[in-house]
């Protein structure tokens, strides 16, 4: 056949004889046959195409392996989000298309956490809820929820008060006092409370401790800050949620709102050390919901 010139279709180049163009049966452009007599809207015979190029290569591989690349492209995308590479817009709706893989590595896959672990009886820590989980957690008494992960799509009952502190990165030390005023707020009306990040470990983890800190003040007196923490983690948070990992004993935020609280006696709540009116003084700095801040 000779060749009368290189047309360019639709951004696809390849040789057009006068009356005949030509594609290989094996060629990966096969799948773009009928496409090209489409266009030219004459019964050509497809039978060869001259060196095509590596994007249509790329195109044809797709069009041959649909799944596969689906596949790729949603592990690809699970990695970028979990090492927080994704910026935040686009990781806010990258978050419910992964929800389904989060669920499914917390109940089929070591160490078996489940969606939401029972730290002691009024609090829970768990996944970013979603559909069915939120009118279970209602069921559940939870009426407190605290919200450190980038997921704000679930949807509430008006029942429920919900305390939201997105980030991608740990909460500071206001967001983790802020919080602890809340749970003790829900817990003293006799609510439950529900705190969550994407996939209940690191974030909520962090804020479960600092509660922790808070409730059971007199370990930190009675072995500092470092051990009291890493006791309270070893005793309460690694036995019901072993993906919590412990280096978060070690963040300057919780150790620093550590410091902040005033140290308690164990046998009653009164402040030891320092004189009277710095004793007065820190209490009031840290208990926000006081009465005398009220």
């Amino acid at each position: 056949i000779k060749v009368k010139n290189l047309e360019e279709t639709m951004g696809f180049k390849f040789w057009k004889s006068e009356d005949v163009v030509e594609i290989k049966r094996e060629s990966p452009l096969a799948p773009l046959a009928k496409v090209f007599s489409k266009i030219y809207k004459k019964n050509e015979i497809i039978e060869e195409v001259i060196e095509p190029s590596l994007y249509m290569k790329g195109i044809s591989f797709v069009m041959a392996q649909p799944l596969l690349c689906f596949v790729i492209i949603y592990v690809l995308g699970y990695i970028l989000l979990r090492l927080k590479l994704l910026s935040k817009p686009i990781a806010r709706y990258a978050l419910k298309l992964y929800l389904p893989l989060t669920y499914f590595r917390l109940i089929f896959l070591p160490p078996f956490d489940g969606l939401w672990s029972w730290i002691g009886e009024d609090i829970m820590i768990g996944v970013a809820p979603f559909g069915f989980i939120v009118p279970h957690l209602v069921r559940l008494n939870v009426r407190g929820v605290v919200n450190v992960g980038e997921f704000t799509g679930a949807r509430w009952p008006t029942s429920v008060e919900v305390l939201t502190r997105t980030t991608r990165k740990m909460p500071n030390e206001e967001d983790l006092r802020d919080a602890v005023k809340f749970i003790h707020r829900q817990i003293e009306s006799g609510n439950r409370v529900y705190i969550y990040d994407k996939a209940g470990t690191d974030r909520a983890g962090l804020v479960m401790l600092a509660w922790l800190a808070h409730k059971y003040h007199y370990e930190l007196e009675r072995n500092g800050i470092e051990n009291g923490l890493a006791n309270l983690f070893r005793l309460y948070l690694a036995p019901e949620r072993r993906s919590i990992p412990s280096s978060i004993v070690k963040q300057p935020t919780l150790i620093a709102f550590a410091n902040s609280l005033p140290l308690f006696s164990e046998s009653s709540d009164t402040i030891s050390g320092g004189t009277e009116e710095t004793k007065s003084s820190n209490a009031k700095s840290y208990w926000p919901w006081s009465s005398s801040s009220n």
